[in-house]
């Protein structure tokens, strides 16, 4: 008799342990099917958030795209919409299958001055989607700005921020030597960073304000 109860608790614990792995099973299969939703598997490179490119005579300007694709998908397609007039006709370029096998995308997107967004779409297999975005990406006049040592502005003297659309690559790229001759850093280059011009802002490589050019 005892021998029998023995066994049928036995089996009890054995029957809720191949339940418990049947529900770690599923749980795993379930988590690894949404691991592309939870990591980006598409990164987009370039451009960068608050990027000017420099339209032409005809007002039109390209646009170069390139991101990285960490998984296998069937297809990605490039969009590029207004973020100023939402009903202009979005852009939209499908990328060639070389470049989803080598996992490296690349690709120009001719459209008018303004300002855009860009998303990339995959689509893998089993329904899987994913998007990255960029935005805003603006075409439109980029300016450099050359001149002496009074161009670059000093701090706290009343400089203004400029309208939304003035953007700035915040940064500079100077130091004093022992001489006080003020001379770039022999480091690289720091990656760019752009942003609206603010009365604080940097003006790349010299400008310490936004002086005048907020303007």
């Amino acid at each position: 008799m005892m021998e029998t109860d023995f066994r049928q608790f036995l089996y009890k614990k054995l029957d809720v342990g191949r339940r418990l792995l049947t529900c770690l099973v599923l749980f795993i299969g379930l988590a690894l099917s949404t691991i592309p939703h939870l990591f980006a598997q598409l990164v987009i490179t370039s451009p960068i958030q608050n990027q000017v490119v420099q339209r032409d005579r005809s007002s039109l300007g390209l646009i170069h795209v390139t991101a990285y694709s960490y998984f296998p998908y069937e297809r990605v397609e490039a969009t590029l919409s207004s973020v100023a007039v939402p009903y202009q006709q979005t852009l939209k370029l499908v990328f060639p299958a070389n470049q989803l096998r080598n996992g490296f995308l690349s690709a120009t997107i001719e459209a008018p001055a303004g300002w855009y967004k860009i998303t990339l779409h995959g689509y893998g297999p089993h329904g899987i989607k994913d998007s990255s975005s960029i935005s805003p990406v603006g075409i439109g006049e980029v300016f450099l700005v050359a001149g002496n040592s009074n161009a670059m502005g000093l701090p706290n003297l009343g400089a203004k921020s400029a309208a939304e659309h003035v953007i700035t690559f915040n940064s500079t790229n100077k130091i004093l030597n022992k001489e006080n001759i003020t001379v770039a850093p022999d480091v690289p280059m720091a990656a760019p960073q752009f942003s609206p011009i603010k009365s604080e802002s940097a003006l790349y490589p010299s400008g310490e304000t936004a002086w005048y050019w907020a303007n």
